[in-house]
């Protein structure tokens, strides 16, 4: 019996240690997509005004991909990649203020220079708007 105790605390010990590691590389890959989405948006401002290639816009979802963008993948995407899954609510609030003010769609347009912007972009493009500012809305109302 003692043999089976000290056994199951070591079973336990173990999964607990392989449990942290896992957190540790999930914490680790969104800190790396927050990184590398940031680092997208620094050089879309860096060329030519105008000439910003539609399929250079980071998208706010795990893939980067606009084909993946809903409710869900964002929400999830601004809950993990800019804390490394671990946020307080003073930086989520930090964090989709300077969001809603990038995705607004008036922004994305004026960033665009003007292109011609297909009714498929700009709706992923407003879509993505209304998931941050209906977050911020309930994070600053939650504060009241």
């Amino acid at each position: 019996a003692k043999q089976e105790r000290e056994a199951e605390k070591f079973r336990k010990k173990v999964e607990e240690s392989l449990k942290r590691g896992e957190e540790r590389k999930t914490r680790k890959a969104w800190s790396e997509k927050w990184e590398a989405y940031t680092k997208k948006w620094d050089d879309l401002g860096k060329g030519e005004v105008g000439k910003v290639a539609l399929a250079s816009i980071p998208w706010p979802v795990e893939s980067g991909k606009r084909k993946d963008v809903d409710l869900k993948e964002i929400e999830r995407f601004f809950l993990y990649a800019p804390s490394a899954g671990q946020p307080t609510e003073l930086q989520l609030g930090k964090v989709l203020k300077t969001e809603r003010v990038r995705w607004h769609p008036d922004k994305i347009q004026q960033k665009l220079g003007g292109q011609d912007v297909s009714e498929e972009v700009m709706q992923a493009v407003t879509a993505v708007f209304q998931v941050i500012d209906r977050m911020w809305s309930e994070l600053r109302d939650g504060k009241k």
